[in-house]
């Protein structure tokens, strides 16, 4: 099992449960897609942000 940047107690449980055939296998996923909800916040806020500022006026 590869571990992308997991902290050295998930990739114990990880490597020990990917080997007895358990939730190991779907740790990496269930990070990366925890990982990426305050990136896409930040990027909606940027949006937000940029459309407002740049609102042609008319």
């Amino acid at each position: 099992m590869s571990s992308w940047g997991q902290c050295v107690m998930c990739k114990a449980l990880g490597e020990q449960s990917a080997n007895q055939g358990m939730i190991g296998t779907g740790l990496n996923e269930g990070i990366i897609f925890i990982m990426i909800i305050p990136y896409l916040l930040i990027g909606i806020g940027l949006v937000l942000v940029w459309k407002r500022f740049n609102k042609e006026e008319g």
